[in-house]
C-alpha cells in the first residue's frame, strides 16, 4: 500500500513492532540521513559507502557511536570489479549509469567513472566480526538493492525489516535488480512481505519496507497500529479543519471590519470634499464681496477728493468776496 507519510514516521512505527537490535546500512552517503538510527536504539551497526568523499564525512558522523563500524566499500552480490558512476547529484551516484536516470532528472549528468572492487555485505559483516543474528534491520539507500541482498548470505536469515530504495518502473534498468517488481519476486520467496511504499519527491523512485512474514501476530499488530495511526491522522485533520474554519471566520470578520472602515473613510472623504467645496464657494463669494467693497471705497475716495477740491475753490472765492467788501466799506 502507498502512504503519504514520511519514511522516518514508518521507521518509528516499526520499531515498536520489531525492536531494533543491529543495523546494516548501505549507501549512507555523508550520513545526513542517519540521524534516526543513531539515537541508541541499535546495539550494533555496520555502514558502507562507496564514495570516498562521503565516506570521510560519514566517519565523522558515526565514529562517536559505540558499536558502529564504517566501511568504504562498493557493495554488490559478489567480489568483482565494477564501474562506480559519479553523478552530478551525489545521491544518484552508484552502479547504475546516471544517463539511465535522466528520464527522471533531465539535468542529471555523469561527473566521473571509477573502476572499483566490489564486495558483499556478508564479507563486510564477517570482516567486522559480526554473527548472523547480530543484525535484524537492513537499510539500502542505493540502487540496485537486490544484488546487495543476494550477497548477504547467512546474514539475511537474521533480518526482520528491510528498507530499500527502488525504481517503480520495472522497464528501467531491467534485470539489474533495481525495481520493486524484482525485489518483490525475490523477497516473497524468502518469506518477506512488502508492507508499505513511500514515494520520493520524484514519484518514479520510492522507498519500500519489507517485513519478515514469520508471525501472524505481527501483522495483526501492524493493522492495529496502522488503524491507530489513521485515527490520529483523522483527528489531526479534523483539528486542522476546525482551526482553518475558525481562521476563515476571523479572516472574514477582519475583512468585513476593514471594508466597513473603508466605507466610513469613504464617507468622511465625501464629507470633507463637500466641506472643501463649500469653503471654496464662500472664499469666492468673499473675494467677490471684497472686490465690490474695494470699488465702492475707491469711488468714495474719488468723490471725497472732488469735494475737497470744491471746498478749496469755495474758500478762495469767499476770501475774495471778503476782500471786496472790506475795500468798499473803506471808501
Amino acid at each position: 500500500m502507498d502512504f503519504s507519510i514520511s519514511l522516518q514516521e514508518f521507521t518509528e512505527l516499526f520499531r515498536s513492532i520489531v525492536p531494533p537490535k543491529g543495523l546494516a546500512y548501505v549507501g549512507a552517503g555523508s550520513g545526513s540521513s542517519m540521524g534516526p538510527y543513531l539515537n541508541g536504539a541499535f546495539q550494533v551497526g555496520i555502514v558502507a559507502e562507496a564514495d570516498v568523499t562521503d565516506y570521510e564525512k560519514l566517519l565523522k558522523v558515526v565514529n562517536d557511536h559505540q558499536g558502529w563500524i564504517v566501511h568504504n566499500a562498493l557493495v554488490s552480490d559478489k567480489a568483482s570489479e565494477a564501474i562506480f558512476y559519479q553523478a552530478s547529484n551525489p545521491n544518484e551516484s552508484g552502479l547504475l549509469s546516471p544517463e539511465g536516470l535522466a528520464k527522471f532528472w533531465r539535468n542529471l549528468k555523469i561527473k566521473g567513472e571509477v573502476s572499483q572492487n566490489t564486495t558483499t555485505l556478508e564479507a563486510l559483516c564477517k570482516q567486522s566480526n559480526l554473527n548472523h543474528d547480530d543484525l535484524n534491520w537492513l537499510v539500502l539507500e542505493c540502487i540496485p538493492a537486490l544484488p546487495i541482498i543476494k550477497g548477504m548470505g547467512v546474514f539475511l536469515e537474521g533480518i526482520d525489516v528491510i528498507i530499500a530504495r527502488v525504481i517503480r518502473d520495472a522497464s528501467i534498468f531491467p534485470g539489474l535488480g533495481a525495481s520493486k517488481f524484482e525485489l518483490d519476486n525475490y523477497l516473497i520467496e524468502k518469506g518477506y512481505r512488502c508492507i508499505c511504499l513511500v514515494e520520493e519527491r520524484q514519484p518514479a523512485m520510492a522507498n519500500v519496507l519489507y517485513l519478515r512474514d514469520q508471525k501472524d501476530y505481527l501483522l495483526d499488530k501492524i493493522e492495529l497500529l496502522t488503524e491507530s495511526y489513521r485515527v490520529k491522522i483523522d483527528q489531526i485533520n479534523l483539528e486542522q479543519h476546525v482551526k482553518f474554519k475558525e481562521l476563515s471566520q476571523l479572516h472574514q470578520a477582519e475583512l468585513t471590519r476593514i471594508n466597513r472602515a473603508l466605507d466610513e473613510k469613504s464617507d468622511a472623504v465625501v464629507r470633507l470634499k463637500q466641506e472643501l467645496e463649500e469653503q471654496q464657494r464662500q472664499t469666492l463669494h468673499w473675494l467677490h464681496t471684497n472686490e465690490t467693497l474695494q470699488k465702492q471705497i475707491n469711488e468714495q475716495q474719488y468723490r471725497q477728493e472732488l469735494l475737497d477740491k470744491e471746498l478749496v475753490k469755495a474758500e478762495v472765492q469767499i476770501d475774495f468776496i471778503k476782500d471786496i467788501l472790506i475795500r468798499e466799506k473803506a471808501f
